[in-house]
């Protein structure tokens, strides 16, 4: 495939819905209603733009939404089963909150997907009623019922947890527990949201300083709780680029990295990194919203060759996210391979 401008094509980021049946207080869809749209990436859409030669050459592929969670894609299994029938070596990293699946969906998940894969279920609580503080609408039995199905599968789980006043006292019973239901690791997360860009928040769900991020990533720890390998293996090629780049200079563009991947939202558009994507900056966010940057209206390749890269690329330096996510001083080994 023609790439111009180098992109690093061997991981993806991909928002393959909008839709949720959570209303968390500092997502986008609840702060921002007027901007939400309902829209899906479908398996048309990957079969058409993401060959199966392609696919073998892609090293990760990430699904998380913005707006969205990916599991309430009507096709989610069938895009799943695509891009692993096509690469089964490819990594495929999920994040969910996990609610309202049967036992018979996550069973046909994990027949899909194998020692190469990881699934994180986004907890903040321990039970119901905690979890529910900040995932509203979030249904416990159902998360449980996920979980015990991946149990025992060759899939890798994680417990992902994001630090709030309610639960960082909760820390050690969290990782208790978090063992006993079969995860293989926990990664605690200091959010940036409470200090950082937004300056409208929930003052009952903000921790102490020391459990918030300082500098404007979502930093986080892993727990290992299992002997079972969780794969990265594709973080090597960042790794490669990394090194080759010239680290003297004010930013290290993740973005020529692949540590992020390259972000496509449930409309189709197509972003460097899911952090360019900002609607809370409503002006630019709108600009950003033109065919030849919409895979869906122009296709992948005409996309990834807009001659507006070589612009976007010569203003990073003066880019505020830029600025903010990619600075050379928190750029490093350790840094550029956590997503």
């Amino acid at each position: 495939m023609k790439n111009i401008y180098n992109w690093p094509l061997w991981h993806w980021h991909f928002e393959i819905t909008s839709a949720c049946t959570l209303k968390c207080s500092r997502c986008s869809r609840t702060e921002l209603p007027e901007q939400l749209v309902i829209d899906s990436l479908d398996l048309e859409f990957f079969e058409r733009n993401f060959s199966p030669a392609l696919l073998k050459e892609i090293h990760r592929i990430s699904l998380c939404g913005y707006d969205g969670d990916p599991i309430y894609n009507k096709q989610f299994l069938e895009i799943c089963q695509y891009f692993k029938q096509n690469n089964p070596a490819l990594e495929l990293y999920i994040v969910t909150n996990g609610s309202y699946k049967k036992t018979h969906w996550w069973e046909q998940l994990a027949s899909i997907l194998n020692e190469h894969d990881q699934i994180h279920f986004s907890l903040d609580g321990w039970d119901q009623q905690s979890n529910a503080l900040y995932r509203v609408n979030s249904d416990w039995a159902s998360i449980q019922a996920g979980i015990k199905a991946l149990q025992n599968q060759s899939v890798r789980i994680v417990w992902d947890l994001i630090y709030f006043d309610f639960n960082y006292k909760q820390k050690d019973n969290i990782i208790k527990q978090a063992q006993s239901s079969g995860f293989d690791a926990i990664r605690f997360t200091k959010s940036n949201k409470f200090n950082f860009y937004y300056s409208s928040y929930e003052k009952n769900l903000e921790p102490p300083a020391e459990y918030i991020s300082s500098n404007g990533r979502f930093e986080s720890e892993t727990v290992k709780l299992s002997e079972r390998h969780i794969y990265d293996n594709a973080f090597k090629n960042a790794v490669k680029r990394y090194l080759e780049m010239d680290h003297t200079q004010r930013i290290v563009p993740l973005c020529s990295i692949g540590t992020k991947g390259l972000f496509v939202d449930s409309q189709g558009y197509f972003y460097p990194c899911c952090w360019v994507i900002n609607k809370y900056n409503t002006q630019q966010y709108q600009q950003w919203l033109t065919p030849d940057r919409n895979i869906k209206q122009s296709g992948l390749e005409a996309v990834l060759n807009n001659p507006y890269w070589e612009q976007f690329k010569s203003e990073i330096p003066a880019n505020g996210i830029c600025q903010s996510k990619c600075n050379s001083a928190e750029t490093n080994i350790q840094t550029i391979v956590r997503w």
